[in-house]
């Protein structure tokens, strides 16, 4: 889960790595801050007024939305329903936000057995999507911004306690000549 960030990283600093320390801690700052000032432009982009979702969660429920018209819905009680159609059967409870075929337990958007069964709820869609998927949680992960560190003259060292000298570990030193290029897993060949 955390390889392709990490990777995404790496090719993105593949020169700055090179870099001093504080150099390569510079360049990270600027690229940080180029992304959520890009993130926070599409944001201000986005017409809020059509759907309260971000637009991929909006595109995934739309993709659903025909097929689960197609659907019989039976009310068992005020929040559960019973949903059959050509494939799927399952058991509905939208208080809980739960489905027997697990979907919509795990992905947190209504499956296609849950849209089906929202209507005859009275429960509006967007009620259904849990708020990491409104367009509200996506302007909070980018409302704060990123400053440049300041120059190391105008850093105040006063109030900072003096640390022991970290020294780096001991490593045998190996012959040749370091590598620069990482050894790509099983499974990953050139261009993997």
């Amino acid at each position: 889960m955390t390889t392709n960030g990490a990777e995404s990283i790496n090719a993105t600093l593949r020169e700055p790595k090179e870099y001093p320390i504080i150099a390569l801690l510079e360049a990270m700052q600027a690229k940080v801050s180029e992304w959520f000032n890009n993130r926070r432009n599409i944001m201000a982009s986005i017409n809020t007024k059509c759907t309260p979702l971000t637009p991929k969660a909006e595109n995934i429920i739309r993709k659903i939305f025909k097929k689960a018209s197609e659907m019989n819905v039976k009310q068992l009680n005020r929040f559960e329903y019973e949903v059959t159609g050509k494939e799927n059967d399952a058991i509905i409870d939208l208080g809980q936000r739960q489905c027997s075929c697990r979907i919509f337990d795990l992905d947190q958007l209504p499956c296609v057995l849950a849209l089906a069964s929202y209507e005859q709820a009275r429960i509006e869609v967007y009620d259904l999507c849990f708020n990491y998927f409104k367009l509200e949680s996506l302007a909070l992960a980018y409302v704060d911004t990123i400053y440049p560190v300041p120059q190391q003259e105008d850093w105040d060292v006063n109030e900072v306690e003096v640390l022991p000298k970290v020294l780096p570990p001991n490593f045998p030193i190996k012959c040749g000549r370091e590598k620069l290029k990482r050894i790509p897993s099983v499974g990953k060949g050139k261009n993997g």
